[in-house]
């Protein structure tokens, strides 16, 4: 039996080593228990739009690298052009110089048609980072303004007379 009733069992002097060595760790938990509702939706719009305007960057700038280093996609050469308007005989039954029109044609075409995709590309990127921006700007702030303790803090006001006392 103890002598006192103010000794420290042993159980409760190991539930005071197990607390004293999670030291800091127990402290960040109970600050992650502490967030609000409110802190918890601005980091996650604020996550959440970070993610698009990199997103939006990183389209914008790979749509701008497809104009001055396109890729080679699908361009028909005269031996396909040429293939299909061969008959059935194997005759040609237009003259080569429509032919070379033709794959003329096809050529440009698929250059405007890859210039189209880029400057595409180019509006959607730059449409995920005008969006974006102003969103994470915004929500961001919140956050800063709440964690410098002024978010959750009353404006001290100075206290006005009444007008019509004298001081």
């Amino acid at each position: 039996m103890r002598a006192s009733g103010l000794e420290p069992t042993s159980q409760q002097a190991s539930l005071r080593e197990r607390r004293a060595a999670k030291g800091p760790l127990h402290k960040e938990n109970a600050a992650m228990r502490s967030l609000t509702l409110r802190q918890i939706y601005l980091y996650l719009v604020s996550f959440v739009a970070l993610m698009l305007l990199v997103t939006g960057l990183i389209r914008s700038v790979m749509a701008v690298a497809d104009f001055f280093m396109p890729n080679d996609y699908y361009i028909p050469g005269p031996a396909e052009v040429y293939a299909r308007f061969r008959g059935p005989d194997g005759k040609d039954t237009v003259p080569k110089e429509v032919i070379e029109q033709q794959t003329e044609f096809e050529q440009e075409r698929a250059k405007a048609q890859r210039n189209a995709g880029a400057y595409n590309e180019l509006k959607r990127g730059l449409a995920y980072v005008v969006v974006a921006l102003p969103v994470w700007l915004y929500h961001w702030r919140k956050v800063q303004f709440d964690s410098r303790g002024q978010g959750s803090q009353a404006i001290p006001t100075e206290e006005v007379p009444p007008s019509g006392s004298s001081s």
